[in-house]
């Protein structure tokens, strides 16, 4: 039989009792200290998911923020585009009067059709063919008419407003296209061009 003075003599007795001894130790600690380190780490868990929570709360609001300036955005390009299409008009009439030739006189100024660049029609007399000629290279060398063509020339010898009777005299239709630069657009001043007055 063996006496506990025998085990004890016996190193590899010793060395394996004192693995236990130390298993348990170690075993008490983890056990009684785990809460401690639970608690430890608790704190850095919830302020890290708390920033997480805030972070998405605030890209959520960037991303309303961005849908209402690109809505923002939308509304400014449509009030330029009025803001921009209000003087058109004006810039016409002020091109069509400043080339407008001393032998020939506008009967009528319409707009030929909706859209970009702006349709316009003008109803017109002249005393001759070249005047109606000069009129319409004198449109079409302005940088903001585009297309302006001769759509109909007809001599007339029926008396006409400020004409005498009998007096021959030319009766034309130009159309064209009006289309404003985007820097031009930007100051209302602008008053056409060089021959404009």
């Amino acid at each position: 039989m063996w006496s506990l003075q025998s085990l004890m003599a016996d190193p590899c007795v010793v060395s394996c009792a004192a693995a236990v001894v130390a298993c348990v130790a170690v075993s008490g600690y983890m056990l009684l200290s785990a809460p401690k380190r639970r608690a430890a780490n608790a704190a850095p868990l919830d302020r890290a998911v708390q920033d997480s929570i805030r972070h998405a709360a605030e890209l959520a609001t960037i991303g309303n923020m961005q849908q209402d300036l690109n809505q923002i955005a939308g509304w400014v390009t449509a009030v330029e585009k009025i803001d921009r299409r209000r003087y058109e008009w004006p810039r016409i009439m002020s091109e069509v009067a400043g080339l407008l030739p001393p032998e020939a006189w506008i009967v009528r100024l319409d707009r030929s059709a909706p859209g970009m660049p702006t349709g316009f029609r003008i109803e017109g007399r002249a005393w001759s063919e070249e005047a109606v000629e000069g009129f319409r290279d004198g449109l079409d060398s302005s940088p903001s008419m585009v297309g302006v063509q001769v759509v109909a020339v007809e001599q007339v010898t029926n008396p006409a407003e400020g004409t005498e009777s009998g007096q021959r005299y030319h009766r034309f239709l130009l159309d064209g296209g009006y289309e404003i630069a985007v820097a031009d657009a930007a100051d209302p001043s602008w008053g056409g061009s060089e021959a404009s007055p």
